[in-house]
């Protein structure tokens, strides 16, 4: 699991509280947007919370930061700190999304098939195609070295994924960071868009087998990443967290932007 951030629509009950806002003085919010901090719903009979725990605090202990469980510290940056770092906004218009899909599915019919399920149909969606795009341009862009790796990904929402599913309004860690990695070379080479969409979206397709499939395996194989090896570049929020309609709602606000260091 990763972090469970407050900019959430449904499990803070602001998705849909201001389409009521105009109405009422100090509205009340219905049963299913009223926010539950019940941890019983969480089933976990592999003992997960535990094995994170434990890591948790070897990776305190491994960037020198107190392991005290009480500790309010911040943690120091994983690695080492962005050199002269750019922010930036880029569009991409219904035209744009139609030639790079075009462009993934030429690239993914004339490359060599060396996994079983390459011949599979695939999907590509809004998110794979301008993800695979934004991603393969910061890796050519950074210049990095051909044997350099490179780890992508994203994070998801697990509230519907867990078994049993967790109610929506449930406020509390419930958000998953799914990767994958490569070398810069691969990303970099001709038919780099479609080997990035074509991960992405084995990544989401996996999803399918449960929020939790290879947990353990994937912690273990993050603790044993040594800062500053790994290139990481990543994407978070979730259109399931419905803070869009809270934008769209509200009126006033027509633009979101969150800020993680």
């Amino acid at each position: 699991m990763g972090l469970r951030l407050t900019g959430d629509g449904t499990s803070d009950g602001t998705g849909d509280a201001p389409r009521h806002s105009k109405k009422e003085k100090h509205p009340s919010l219905s049963p299913e947007l009223t926010p539950t901090f019940d941890k019983t719903i969480i089933q976990d009979p592999e003992g997960l919370d535990m094995v994170y725990l434990n890591n948790w605090f070897s990776f305190f202990k491994l960037i020198r930061l107190d392991a005290s469980p009480r500790s309010l510290k911040l943690s120091p940056s994983y690695g080492p700190p962005l050199a002269n770092p750019v922010r930036g906004t880029f569009e991409f218009s219904c035209e744009d999304l139609k030639k790079l899909r075009q462009k993934i599915l030429c690239q993914l019919e004339k490359a060599p098939k060396e996994e079983p399920d390459q011949t599979n149909p695939i999907r590509l969606s809004t998110f794979v195609l301008s993800y695979s795009y934004a991603l393969v341009s910061i890796v050519k862009t950074k210049g990095l070295e051909r044997h350099r790796k490179v780890k992508f990904g994203f994070t998801a929402d697990c509230r519907a994924r867990l078994y049993p599913p967790v109610p929506a309004n449930y406020f509390g860690n419930c958000v998953g960071v799914y990767s994958n990695d490569s070398e810069a070379e691969v990303i970099m080479e001709e038919n780099g868009l479609a080997f990035v969409a074509h991960r992405l979206t084995r990544l989401i397709k996996n999803l399918e087998k449960g929020a939790l499939e290879g947990a353990k395996e994937k912690l273990e194989g993050f603790m044993a990443v040594t800062p500053g090896s790994v290139e990481w570049i990543g994407v978070a929020g979730s259109p399931r967290f419905k803070v869009m309609r809270r934008i769209l709602d509200g009126g006033g606000q027509r633009r979101w932007d969150y800020i993680h260091r």
